[in-house]
């Protein structure tokens, strides 16, 4: 079975809208704008813009240039985002890309500025999703991706879960209409498991209904109808969810059409017949009833497949679907064409062409069939011309299928006018093509299986790498807990030993429990963990109890805010810098002459830069250990300057201390725990990011290269 003969069965697959006429609702519109005031009449002219786009673009620019004037003039810009969308629309249905990406990027720009509105956040979710199109449309699909791809990273920063959901959706559509099913099927994964964790039913059942979407025009129509079937079974169990019920049953009648399976695709039909009536979807009843009639088409049921037909033509003449009479009238045509009732076939071809919209497909259906039904009424002129026009679009346009119906009544037409030479050039060619559709056909179904073995090889690793990463997570997640309550564990232990005559006793309990800290949280520097209890103990058996508590609060901080990070690989640079402070603090209270410098780039948003975890502290450290271990200073200062570079960003850490020589450089180089470390991460996140140091005249200097 051929599925572009039997469009409606797609037709719920797939998500379009139909444009319906706007004159009504411009009138209204105008007169609203005559007593319309402040926002309200800004609005009113956006309003006014969108209702042009389809019927006068040229309009549509105007109005959104009208109401940015207006926005600019009275100091009202709560619509000023929608705005450069209208027009950015406007440009695009007048095919002017470089202005329409102009004023979407502007609306993009505009919108970022204030996300926390949620009128806003819809504008820059428009402005985003209409750039990738126009940037198709102007043949930059890459560009367009990216554009996306900037949009959801965006969201994530923002981290509202909803919006990110809503804009994964919208990310598998934009992969889908490029043919890019994997890579939909990764992004639905992560949404699934979203949901799963979330208890969110809705969007887990939407999900897996666009996954079976993409296995079934990946050609895995097995994997496709498991998941509808399980999706169906699930949506069963809610009195809600009618119009993703129909959707899935409808997926699932597409799926045994294509398997020639039409009893079973007659069952689901009429459940999404029922369900589409209940929702008031009159589209879908519409696609739904045409591929109703042909089930019962291909089970020879030919009353019945009419019946259908015209109740989906009816709705066409209603709604004024051109498309829906183009393929109903075809439709209709081929059962009276069966049945032997060439008159009203022909009638029925006819008005098909009427309506082709200049459809290549539709068009040369109805004209081939149209030069069959006059061959068999003997009007051969009339034949032969209809037959010449449609070989004309079909040789344009690709459709070897179409073609060997064409040559096929070539054929015929030249056998019955005595023409026996051509007519054997024509069953010849006709031979061949059919040879090759069948050919290709066994290509495609071995393509299919391959895809398929591929797949699951795919799928195989993914649950493997998915079972690795739940068994680290929950490694990790008892390594904090564990690290958490020995830090628990040490605070009552010193807080004991204030007002206890047991210290050498309870001393050696905290050497323990310090010890098993120290296992636990091996990237903090073990001398740094070692110093900080002993200096806590020094004060206790100077009786400084003030001064012990007082230290021992800040090191907790300095502790809480380490664990805190270790939740994820990476945090904000703002997260990094204030460890470093913390750091400084217990520095400072151990009698260090220390100063702390930070020169940020105003151009960087710190609370948005992601870095990796325990990134700077090692290199601190350093400084403070080698750079001022020897050097009589005043005061010791470390200056931390973050400034953005064009691929990302630079860090640098410069001290004033003694600097090092030749040997010591290549020995922290090479041989440096927490510089190799440091660098390793670095690597890992991207190729290119470095870490140098040098001495210069009056210290050390590290650089860190990020590419972001």
């Amino acid at each position: 079975m051929k599925l572009n003969k039997y469009f409606p069965v797609l037709v719920l697959l797939l998500t379009f809208k139909v444009v319906l006429p706007q004159t009504g609702k411009i009138d209204s519109l105008t007169m609203r704008l005559e007593t319309a005031t402040g926002e309200d009449y800004i609005n009113t002219l956006n309003e006014l813009g969108i209702a042009n786009w389809n019927t006068d673009p040229l309009h549509s620019v105007r109005y959104g240039k009208h109401a940015i004037a207006k926005a600019e003039r009275d100091g009202v810009f709560t619509f000023y985002a929608r705005s450069h969308n209208v027009i950015g629309a406007g440009y695009l249905y007048l095919d002017q890309y470089d202005s329409s990406i102009f004023f979407y990027r502007k609306a993009k720009d505009i919108a970022k500025q204030d996300v926390e509105n949620p009128r806003m956040m819809t504008d820059l979710t428009n402005a985003y999703t209409n750039l990738w199109s126009v940037l198709n449309a102007a043949g930059n699909p890459d560009e367009a991706f990216k554009e996306f791809d900037n949009y959801i990273s965006f969201i994530r920063v923002k981290n509202n879960i909803d919006d990110l959901i809503d804009a994964q959706f919208t990310q598998v559509i934009h992969y889908r209409s490029a043919g890019f099913y994997h890579e939909a099927i990764s992004v639905l994964l992560e949404i699934i498991n979203y949901a799963e964790n979330s208890s969110a039913d809705e969007i887990q059942l939407k999900a897996e209904n666009e996954m079976g979407i993409c296995y079934f025009f990946l050609g895995n129509y097995d994997k496709a109808l498991e998941i509808f079937i399980l999706t169906d079974s699930a949506l069963s169990r809610y009195t809600g969810f009618n119009t993703l019920k129909m959707q899935v049953k409808s997926n699932i009648s597409a799926i045994y059409m294509a398997n020639e399976d039409y009893a079973n695709a007659l069952v689901m039909l009429k459940q999404v017949n029922m369900l589409s009536e209940k929702i008031g979807y009159v589209q879908g009843l519409g696609a739904s009833y045409a591929n109703t009639g042909i089930a019962f088409k291909f089970l020879n049921e030919y009353d019945s497949a009419l019946s259908y037909y015209n109740k989906s033509l009816k709705i066409a003449d209603a709604e004024e679907y051109d498309f829906y009479k183009m393929a109903a009238h075809a439709n209709i045509g081929e059962v009276y064409e069966i049945r032997g009732n060439l008159k009203l076939a022909m009638n029925h071809f006819r008005k098909s062409l009427e309506a082709s919209m200049l459809d290549p497909y539709y068009t040369t259906n109805a004209l081939v069939a149209l030069a069959r039904g006059n061959l068999k009424l003997g009007n051969y002129p009339k034949s032969d011309s209809l037959l010449k026009a449609g070989f004309d679009i079909i040789k344009n346009n690709n459709m070897p299928e179409r073609l060997k119906e064409a040559y096929h009544v070539k054929y015929l037409y030249d056998s019955s006018t005595a023409n026996y030479q051509e007519a054997l050039k024509d069953y010849i060619l006709y031979s061949e093509i059919k040879d090759s559709l069948l050919s290709m056909e066994k290509q495609k179904n071995i393509n299919s299986l391959q895809a398929k073995y591929q797949l699951n090889e795919k799928e195989q690793k993914i649950k493997i790498q998915a079972l690795e990463i739940a068994n680290h997570e929950n490694k990790f997640r008892w390594m904090v807990y564990l690290v958490v309550l020995v830090g628990f564990l040490i605070i009552l232990i010193i807080l004991y030993l204030a007002t206890s005559k047991k210290k050498l006793l309870l001393k050696k309990e905290l050497e323990i429990q310090n010890h098993k800290l120290t296992l636990l949280t091996n990237q903090i520097n073990e001398h740094f963990v070692s110093n900080s209890i002993a200096r806590i103990y020094s004060l206790i058996d100077m009786d400084k109890v003030i001064e012990a508590k007082k230290y021992a609060a800040a090191f907790i901080r300095y502790l809480r805010e380490h664990i805190i990070g270790l939740s994820s690989i990476n945090h904000s640079l703002h997260d990094e810098l204030k460890l470093i402070s913390l750091y400084f603090d217990l520095q400072r209270q151990q009698g260090k002459s220390i100063e702390l410098v930070q020169e940020i780039d105003p151009n960087v948003d710190i609370q948005k830069v992601l870095v990796p975890h325990f990134l700077l502290q090692p290199l601190i450290e350093n400084a403070i250990q080698h750079g001022f271990s020897e050097k009589n200073l005043q005061i010791g200062i470390i200056t931390i300057k973050v400034s953005s570079t064009r691929k990302g960003l630079q860090i640098s850490i410069h001290d004033n201390g003694k600097g090092m020589d030749a040997v010591e450089s290549t020995h922290l180089k090479r041989k440096g725990i927490g510089i190799d470390n440091i660098r390793k991460r670095l690597k890992l996140i991207h190729k290119q990011n470095n870490i140098e140091i040098t001495r210069s005249e009056s210290g050390t200097i590290v650089n860190i290269s990020l590419n972001l």
